[in-house]
């Protein structure tokens, strides 16, 4: 007999309906972010501490699907955030090249609290002229990255092997999130 089983990084896959341990697939996505395919049989937990971070699969400012996991041996900062409450920081490039971390936003509501469109995140990322992915978060993942705090403006570090590294950790307090990179 054979079940269909959903797993935890959206994929759905048959197996056997005997002992064996269910493996998500992984496909590459096509974009101009950097690629490295994550090792064969990694799949999603969640994104509490020790965790496997789920393969996130969102639209980014280019139209392109982007995978979290095609980061995979690089760190990430996942930053969840919304257009009514950010005011982009330089901080955050300074992040990205002093730490050699990938910065990867989750942009979940426009100024109206609504899903942005792909016009507001250009516009977004015209005005603060940001250069690493944002992706239009149209399917809730903001809303595990920030618990359980529950505001946005909100990060966590994943390793490079995208295992969850820190709580959720307030972007404005910069002291705190360089002591987590600085963990790395």
């Amino acid at each position: 007999m054979w079940l269909w089983l959903i797993l935890a990084c959206g994929n759905e896959k048959e197996v056997p309906d005997t002992d064996e341990e269910a493996v998500c697939a992984w496909e590459a996505p096509d974009n101009r972010w950097p690629l490295a395919a994550p090792p064969e049989g990694l799949c999603g937990e969640g994104f509490d501490i020790g965790e496997i971070a789920p393969d996130v699969r969102l639209t980014d400012q280019f139209g392109d699907e982007v995978s979290l996991w095609q980061f995979y041996g690089t760190p990430v900062m996942l930053e969840a955030n919304t257009m009514w409450t950010y005011s982009y920081d330089r901080v955050i490039d300074d992040i990205s090249d002093e730490y050699g971390v990938m910065v990867v936003s989750l942009l979940s509501q426009d100024a109206m609290t609504q899903v942005p469109s792909a016009e507001d995140v250009d516009d977004w990322i015209e005005t603060y002229d940001i250069e690493t992915p944002v992706l239009i978060d149209d399917m809730g993942h903001s809303e595990a990255v920030i618990a359980p705090n529950q505001y946005y403006n909100t990060a966590r570090l994943l390793g490079a092997d995208m295992r969850v590294l820190t709580p959720a950790i307030n972007i404005d307090d910069e002291r705190t999130l360089r002591e987590a990179l600085d963990a790395l």
